[in-house]
């Protein structure tokens, strides 16, 4: 009986989260950051502003549970491809291609708290867990292509966290120059740059 209890308990807690982050991203688009307050998030939500505070002590508080909760399952993704049956190659591209869709796809959340305390606090928050846990799932991807004869002999994390690097000036730049330009095609253009590189032919070392 209690276990049906604890998971009627998880299954609500789940609906109501869900609730509020749908109510914090229409609030957040409506009045901005500034103008977001936890009475208008649990009035939008249909809930009493009482119940929010269960869930969320503050105002950050919620602000950080909606950024987690948009851009964390990027690192699911990634272990899935990391662990799938593709070649390195095809799980290289997947997972290039997965990042930049997510970005096009949550953009008007990163619109919304970009260079904001909320993204400068869950950076910190998070930087050093789920930036190293990305790094070690492209560092396996790369390793078995060396491996596999697929990419050539290289140190696989400098190349995997200029990858990280790369993908993130790219996010970044868009957000702060407001470049339009599809998700297909930053995934094209950062492949051919990894793939091919930019020059022409091999320079001599003299």
């Amino acid at each position: 009986m209690k276990n049906l209890v604890d998971k009627r308990r998880s299954m609500i807690d789940a609906i109501t989260k869900e609730a509020v982050y749908n109510a914090t991203i229409s609030v957040l688009e409506e009045h901005g950051l500034q103008g977001m307050t936890m009475e208008l998030v649990a009035k939008t939500a249909g809930m009493a502003k009482g119940t929010l505070y269960n869930y969320f002590k503050n105002k950050l508080d919620l602000l950080l549970y909606v950024t987690r909760t948009t851009f964390e399952p990027v690192m699911e993704k990634l272990r899935v491809i990391s662990e799938s049956d593709l070649n390195p190659p095809e799980k290289f591209r997947e997972i290039t291609r997965m990042i930049f869709h997510l970005f096009e796809e949550k953009k008007r959340v990163w619109l919304l708290i970009s260079g904001s305390d909320i993204e400068r606090q869950s950076e910190e928050e998070h930087r050093k867990t789920n930036r190293q846990h990305g790094i070690n799932y492209i560092t396996k991807v790369i390793q078995e292509g060396i491996d596999q004869g697929y990419f050539r002999k290289l140190d696989p994390v400098a190349a995997a966290q200029m990858f990280i690097g790369s993908v993130r000036g790219v996010i970044r730049d868009k957000i702060d120059l407001d470049i339009n330009r599809s998700a297909e095609e930053d995934v094209a253009n950062l492949l051919e740059l990894f793939t091919n590189g930019i020059f022409l032919k091999r320079e001599s070392n003299n």
